[in-house]
């Protein structure tokens, strides 16, 4: 489908040869690989804190982007999600993953954090988060599904789409310490590139450079990023967009993401056929929410993720469900903790029936 013709005889000629159903890594080996990963700190971080500890972070991210939805623990969002999720069939067994994210390493947190869930993801990862990957690569992405019952059988995927942002423990949006630097960095750096794009324009009279033909043309060594503010530049056209003047890190953050969700949805109506295939999705923003010196757990203030959503819905024989208790509660506290375990004890109960 996407090979040259003679490639693709071959890779038809070895579909036939070898037919044996493909094994996907089993929790055991997923949970070696995760062992020394990032996310792995980072549960270590949330479960060393008290519980005014953790309302008092969730209050500086809240703070920092007071328009959106509350933010949750990254973990605890993820765990209540996939339980929701797999409650509609789509599960680890059953579900393949794309993350759609920006290159930042510091990201790696948040993907790993979905691949716990779900195994190894289809990294569609773009600066700033935005949604370069296209037909073909959303083509490629669905024949790597796993299938039900075998050849052509039905086939389950998880969209994860965010763009990021830093916010440290003092509040100070778009300022991360990292890993040997010894200078404070930035996140998101694509973002921060884009608003300076933005605010260059100056909003006066006359065209602003951001909106200046030759400031989108697409650059061969700079692909990427010129895509970005090409997102950006429609999105400020748009009406209710920030004031040009005004706008701050925190509202290019909710635009990049708002620009990436409405890429991504128009990608999947166009690509999944929901007579063939179900399928969830959660858009947002991923906040690093790290200490002033860089640490992954020791120490007064460690460093922490969060996700503010945007959207969390599931797809299942065309039936959209939008999963609002997962998405929009936040740290919910006592109550919302213990409805996040019972999830994950029914999903626990129903993977072991499968399995019996």
């Amino acid at each position: 489908f996407f090979l040259p013709a003679p490639a693709a005889m071959g890779v038809e000629m070895l579909a036939k040869a070898d037919v044996r159903p493909a094994r996907r890594r089993s929790l055991a080996e997923d949970a070696r690989a995760f062992a020394g990963s990032a996310a792995l700190s980072n549960h270590a971080c949330v479960a060393a804190l008290s519980a005014s500890q953790k309302n008092a972070r969730a209050e500086v991210v809240a703070k920092a982007f007071p328009k959106t939805a509350p933010p949750a623990l990254a973990d605890d969002f993820m765990g209540r999600a996939a339980a929701a999720f797999a409650a509609r069939g789509l599960s680890r067994d059953t579900t393949i993953a794309l993350t759609a994210m920006c290159r930042d390493e510091a990201c790696a947190g948040m993907r790993e954090l979905v691949e716990e869930h779900y195994g190894q993801s289809f990294h569609a990862h773009s600066l700033g988060g935005a949604i370069t990957l296209g037909k073909v690569g959303m083509g490629a992405f669905m024949h790597h599904s796993p299938t039900e019952g075998g050849p052509g059988g039905r086939e389950r995927y998880a969209f994860i789409s965010m763009a990021h942002c830093a916010v440290d423990s003092s509040g100070k949006v778009g300022a991360m310490q990292r890993e040997g630097r010894h200078e404070c960095s930035s996140g998101c750096g694509a973002l921060l590139g884009a608003l300076g794009h933005v605010k260059g324009g100056g909003g006066d009279a006359g065209t602003p450079a951001w909106r200046k033909q030759d400031s989108l043309e697409l650059d061969r060594l700079n692909p990427e990023f010129k895509f970005l503010c090409r997102r950006v530049d429609s999105a400020m056209a748009q009406p209710g967009a920030p004031n040009p003047k005004k706008i701050g890190l925190a509202d290019m953050t909710i635009l990049a993401a708002g620009t990436a969700r409405e890429d991504l949805e128009e990608l999947i109506a166009d690509c999944v056929d929901t007579k063939a295939a179900d399928y969830c999705v959660i858009t947002g923003i991923h906040v690093h929410n790290w200490g002033p010196v860089f640490n992954t757990g020791e120490g007064d203030v460690p460093n922490l993720e969060y996700v503010i959503p945007t959207s969390c819905y599931s797809v299942v024989n065309g039936h959209r469900v939008d999963h609002n208790d997962v998405a929009f509660t936040g740290d919910a506290g006592v109550e919302g903790k213990l409805q996040a375990l019972e999830n994950r004890m029914m999903a626990l109960e129903r993977l072991i029936k499968s399995k019996l």
